[in-house]
Parts: C-alpha cells; structure tokens; sequence
C-alpha cells in the first residue's frame, strides 16, 4: 500500500480474485479492494482496476459480471460498516473536543456511499471492469492485452 501512495504515474491496477469463491466470503477481497479504491481515489490521475478473474475454467467459476456485482455489494457493505464507525468516532471526538478534529483523509470518498446511495464501481473516476482467465492454464490473453491498453496510453 506505501508504494501505492508514493507512486504517482499509475495508470492500472491488476487486482487478481478467484472465480470459484462464494460470493459471500467476498469480505476480505472487497476490504482489500476498499484500501485500494481510497487511495486511487484520491489520486490526481483516474487509475483504472481490472478485476482479473482467475480460475475461470473451473466448473464452480462465477462469471465476471456476477463476481462484479458481488463485490460491489460487499464493498458497499463494508463502506457502510466503516461509515458507521466513523460516524460514532466523530460523535465522541465532537463530544470530547467540542469540534471535530478527524483527519482521516478517504472520509470524503467513504461518505459518498450510505444507505440511501448503493455503492457501484461506475462511481469511481476510474474505470473497473472484470475478464476470465486462469492463471494455472496460461489463459491470461485477456489480462495481458489490458495491461499493454494501459501502458501504450
């Protein structure tokens, strides 16, 4: 994540998931991805996101529009967890300190998402889009030719 924050010509980011898991233990993944997004939204330059789906030969693989659906449900899930809890931090700061002294620099981006605004990637200034492909059979045409789109741009 450090390197992430101290790099500043990105254009793209691989972000490999496997296509086999359930979508809901997707909690980790969309945490992971949450970290990601908060820093890339802030980012002067819109970063792209491909969500290499891996393992997409297997029997038990989800296609990529259903395993972008579910991360962008479990995204918005975690959106709201952290909402929350910074909603209750800031009670206690403003309690506390009589102002609100939060400094936490992704609160703008977290705040765009609340019960009333379902969170959806096309939110983001960055495109995100999902393909197949496997890693173990070679199949990663797909991955490659977005990441060559990425660098010739």
């Amino acid at each position: 994540m450090d390197a992430l924050r101290e790099t500043e010509h990105i254009k793209g980011i691989l972000f490999v998931v496997d296509a086999t898991t359930d979508p809901k233990k997707l909690s980790e993944t969309a945490e992971f991805l949450l970290d990601i997004l908060s820093i890339t939204e802030v980012s002067k330059e819109p970063i792209d996101i491909l969500i290499a789906c891996n393992k997409s030969e297997s029997f038990t693989a989800r296609p990529p529009a259903k395993i972008i659906e579910a991360l962008e449900k479990e995204v918005g899930l975690t959106i709201e967890r952290h909402n929350k809890s910074l909603g209750e931090v800031r009670k206690r700061a403003d309690f506390n300190t009589g102002g609100d002294d939060s400094d936490d620099e992704n609160a703008g981006f977290l705040e765009n998402v609340n019960g009333n605004n379902k969170f959806t990637f096309s939110m983001l200034e960055g495109e995100v889009e999902a393909l197949k492909g496997s890693v173990s059979k070679k199949d990663i045409s797909n991955w490659e030719e977005w990441l060559d789109g990425k660098v010739s741009a």
